[in-house]
């Protein structure tokens, strides 16, 4: 997989969220890497890493990441997608997690509360082959938002990966059993951070993680949606750093 390692200090992994890549994390890297050896890596059919030819799990590829870095214990940071495979990294590796930070979180296993309007249009654009279609029909929804000087960049980075549809979900091996009934085994520190603004699945996935994994700490940014990091870079940034510290 496509990875870059900047700073040092303890590790810390930096995971992005789908139909992105690890380029999303360009607001963070130059704070993180004063104080932390920072990875960021593509995952498999995102960025400059391959799709998937046989079966895989995300978890595993982050263990296999950190075994060739010779990291023994990280802290991990993900967002969204992100979020979903480094809190099941974290149940399923937990002595290779220092502290967790799942922001715009998903939980494996835990049921949406709402069905999001843009998925319609998305599953119309896939079944007729128009990968570019619903690229742009997913850059324009909430969950892409990004304030006007990301807009554009943000924009790009999802129609630069729309080769991701192409790739094979039934080769995705997931946590088992999800993480949704294992939330009171977490043994690393968790922060968990929500924009204000992100939708009714991400607000409960941060509520049932606060009240299930034990003493997990919940942070709330006023006014951003569901790329917090882009909203409120200096927010986002000095939460995780002091947290990590």
């Amino acid at each position: 997989m496509a990875y870059d390692v900047t700073g040092a200090g303890p590790p810390v992994v930096l995971i992005h969220g789908s139909n992105l890549d690890r380029r999303m994390w360009d607001g963070q890297m130059s704070e993180l890497a004063r104080h932390f050896r920072v990875i960021r890596y593509d995952l498999r059919a995102h960025g400059a890493s391959p799709g998937a030819t046989a079966p895989f799990a995300w978890h595993d590829d982050l263990r296999d990441l950190l075994d060739q870095l010779h990291i023994t214990k990280a802290h991990v940071v993900g967002l969204s997608l992100g979020a979903t495979i480094a809190l099941d990294f974290a149940l399923a590796y937990p002595d290779r997690v220092d502290r967790l930070v799942l922001a715009g979180p998903a939980v494996s296993g835990l049921a949406p509360v709402e069905r999001l309007a843009f998925f319609g249009p998305i599953m119309e654009a896939l079944r007729a082959g128009d990968y570019a279609r619903a690229s742009e029909v997913l850059a324009a929804t909430p969950i892409m938002a990004a304030p006007p000087k990301d807009s554009a960049y943000v924009h790009r980075i999802v129609m630069e990966n729309q080769r991701l549809w192409s790739a094979r979900p039934d080769l995705v091996r997931p946590l088992t059993p999800p993480a949704i009934g294992r939330l009171a085994s977490v043994r690393a520190a968790t922060l968990i951070i929500v924009g204000g603004d992100d939708n009714r699945n991400i607000k409960a996935a941060g509520d049932t993680l606060k009240a299930l994994v034990p003493g997990a700490r919940l942070v709330v940014i006023p006014g951003a949606n569901h790329l917090v990091n882009f909203w409120d870079r200096d927010g986002f940034n000095r939460a995780v750093i002091e947290f990590l510290k």
